[in-house]
């Protein structure tokens, strides 16, 4: 998953990109803005419906949750995945340091990290496992539905 973090000129955060790829090559992306434009807040919680098949343990149902804290040089990121029938089904977080993304940059960490997506594959493949052991049912992929992203009239603050 890939953050894309839009601020407006004052330096506030208006709206954040959600890019989902899935292990079969496809990708959809959540935006999470307010219609109306206002300032995403820490306290704040946005809902999304889910539309896009990523797990082959998880159906392509129900809707997620998106709190985003990004303050003082530090990224907080909680999504969490809500059954249809508002079941807590999965929940994921991620923190980080923000640094500004320059050619040097990427650079500096692509040799620090050099087989970092080879670990993340490896990690992926190893918790299906793990799944399939516990005997948790496989979901087929269905289809993907055509749209490619999901806008802010999918959004709605909680």
């Amino acid at each position: 998953m890939s953050f894309w973090l839009c601020y407006d000129r004052s330096g506030a955060l208006k709206a954040v990109l959600c890019e989902v790829h899935n292990t079969f090559g496809e990708k959809h992306t959540y935006i999470c803005a307010y219609a109306d434009g206002r300032t995403i807040t820490p306290e704040e919680t946005m809902k999304a419906q889910k539309v896009f098949h990523v797990s082959p343990f998880l159906e392509r149902n129900g809707s997620y949750e998106f709190r985003f804290d990004v303050t003082d040089g530090q990224m907080k990121i909680w999504i969490d995945h809500f059954h249809e029938d508002g079941r807590k089904q999965l929940v994921t977080s991620v923190t980080g340091k923000l640094s500004e993304m320059t050619s040097g940059s990427c650079r500096r960490v692509f040799w620090q990290y050099p087989l970092v997506t080879f670990k993340a594959i490896i990690l992926i493949h190893y918790q299906a496992l793990k799944l399939v052991a516990k005997k948790i049912r496989y979901v087929p992929k269905p289809p993907q539905k055509p749209e490619r992203t999901s806008g802010a009239s999918n959004l709605t603050e909680m």
